[in-house]
């Protein structure tokens, strides 16, 4: 594969691959006189020579970039697959507790501004709404007589408008009731 096609498989500038393969992360062979690439080596050296987490043994200019290719390094010797290894092995646990801690950070810092409450506290909101819409229901045969008055004088229509003062004042009265409860919360704090 051609420097050109390499860059478009990595998704980066013809630029940046030459760079690399001056300071010897990318590996070429030379075919026809032109320099080719190997796609699966030079992903497979790209991966060995990103930044990682060092064990004791192992030279720390290889993590930040010194440019030595798998297994060319100052300390490459038979030993050295094992420690490589074993780096690549803390390097993801290290990843992953990292990951970790930052959604645990981003979810308290979501809980502290107000974007996600607790399980508990939604599940208490609830049963106060839930208790609040069942007594404004109860107490609707308690407008019986209003109802029936409303439709004697003016028919359906009458009755109609009835009903609608009688939503408007359950509504309202849910909403002064909603805010109260609103307040004991933030007053329990």
């Amino acid at each position: 594969m051609s420097q050109v096609e390499y860059a478009a498989h990595r998704n980066v500038s013809k630029q940046a691959i030459g760079k690399m393969i001056k300071s010897g992360k990318i590996p070429t062979t030379v075919r026809g006189g032109r320099k080719m690439i190997d796609a699966a080596e030079a992903d497979f050296a790209l991966g060995e020579n990103r930044m990682r987490v060092n064990s004791d043994d192992e030279d720390p200019r290889d993590a930040f970039g010194a440019g030595y290719a798998p297994g060319m390094g100052p300390g490459s010797g038979g030993g050295n697959a094992a420690a490589s290894s074993a780096s690549s092995g803390l390097t993801k646990a290290r990843t992953a507790s990292e990951v970790y801690r930052a959604k645990i950070a981003e979810l308290e810092f979501n809980e502290r501004v107000g974007q996600l409450i607790r399980v508990d506290d939604a599940r208490r909101a609830m049963e106060r709404c839930a208790e609040m819409l069942v007594r404004g229901l109860d107490q609707l045969p308690t407008h019986a007589d209003d109802l029936a008055t409303a439709f004697s004088r003016n028919g359906v229509a009458g009755l109609r408008e009835a009903l609608k003062g009688v939503s408007r004042d359950l509504r309202q009265t849910l909403s002064d009731n909603m805010r109260l409860t609103a307040a004991d919360d933030e007053g329990d704090d």
